[in-house]
């Protein structure tokens, strides 16, 4: 998680985490329609009562690209057509917002219940935005800034430094903690194998391709300037939450379609070493997050069989703790089931989790 957190509110709200007793997941909203499935890409949740649900429906291999969203937290939910499938949400506030599309950036001034088209370009994955003029936006060869709110953007220059002999370098993650330290995190591919999103493709987990090298760039002094930095070789990042300017959590991809498990792994920026903090087995994490305090939520599906590939919905299960090594499993409606997990949270602290069947899953007290 991906996250979908309001900005600069986002290390208060993960703050919050730490697992709290009686509490389990239900379901707050489900596309429930005979042939089709409502794809949900992304969720966010800019305020303590306003979430929106972003994706597209899929019926006989036609997609209808559609949202959901509430303004009471979860009690009601109004669902709006779209113009373009979308890959990712980012919201400033209550009301400002963008979407990304594979084609296109998008911008909502009313709580996505219309979008404006600002932008038109291919390959980008996410924006991040510091002030309603000033953001960044990632994606395949593409790191960028802009003044103007997405109109126009231009090349951080620093991306430059990063070694040609890498090859291609998707850059997959931007993420700040406050107004001046900032983080972006891609993958290369020295030996020039294709890169594929795993946004674009909800449910398949790539596992047969061989490992990554890790590039990410850190600005302390609000993004005026980056500084490169190559981590080591690693499989395919499928997660990631970056609590602090020191550390990220990074969930990696299996090596292999018989690996049925998951890896949460510490990075620290400044010894570039990394770390394994939970293993989890019998599941694929699909999202998490982590607080400053240590605190942790972890998202992750119940594999249907013995490999890891198989594109088939599976039991969720939600587990949290003040810290990865005391995390514990959550009740989770028993009818919840996906092949892609998303998880947000409001900045108060409360919890939403988005699948690719169509439902949205809201944390409550027993």
């Amino acid at each position: 998680m991906t996250f979908r957190i309001c900005a600069l509110l986002a290390a208060g709200a993960l703050a919050c985490l730490a697992a709290k007793p009686g509490e389990d997941w239900r379901i707050s909203y489900f596309y429930d329609k005979v042939q089709q499935t409502f794809n949900i890409a992304d969720l966010a949740c800019p305020s303590a009562g306003r979430c929106v649900a972003a994706g597209a429906i899929e019926e006989e291999g036609k997609l209808r690209p559609h949202s959901a969203s509430t303004s009471d937290g979860g009690g009601h939910w109004m669902e709006t057509l779209l113009e373009e499938p979308p890959d990712s949400l980012y919201f400033l506030n209550d009301s400002l917002g963008w979407m990304v599309t594979d084609r296109a950036l998008w911008q909502t001034r009313n709580s996505g219940v219309t979008w404006k088209k600002l932008y038109m370009g291919k390959n980008l994955l996410r924006v991040w935005f510091v002030s309603p003029e000033r953001g960044w936006a990632v994606g395949g060869g593409i790191f960028r800034v802009t003044s103007d709110g997405g109109v126009h953007w231009t090349d951080v220059p620093e991306t430059a430094k990063i070694p040609a002999d890498l090859g291609a370098v998707t850059f997959e993650y931007v993420h700040f903690n406050d107004a001046q330290y900032g983080v972006v995190v891609g993958e290369a591919a020295p030996f020039g194998r294709p890169e594929e999103n795993v946004w674009l493709r909800p449910g398949v987990v790539r596992v047969r391709n061989p490992p990554s090298v890790i590039v990410s760039l850190h600005t302390a002094d609000g993004g005026n300037t980056w500084t490169p930095q190559i981590l080591g070789r690693h499989q395919t990042i499928l997660a990631a939450a970056f609590p602090s300017p020191e550390n990220a959590w990074m969930v990696f991809g299996p090596a292999a379609p018989t690996d049925v498990f998951s890896d949460v792994t510490r990075v620290a920026w400044t010894s570039r070493a990394a770390r394994m903090v939970f293993h989890l087995g019998g599941a694929l994490v699909s999202d998490l997050g982590a607080g400053r305090d240590g605190s942790a939520i972890v998202a992750a599906i119940e594999v249907p069989g013995k490999l890891a590939d198989i594109p088939i919905p599976g039991r969720i299960r939600i587990l949290s703790g003040s810290s990865f090594s005391e995390l514990q499993p959550e009740t989770v409606d028993y009818r919840a089931v996906a092949r892609k997990i998303t998880l947000a949270s409001t900045p108060d602290g409360r919890w939403f989790a988005a699948t690719d069947t169509g439902m949205i899953l809201r944390r409550e007290k027993q």
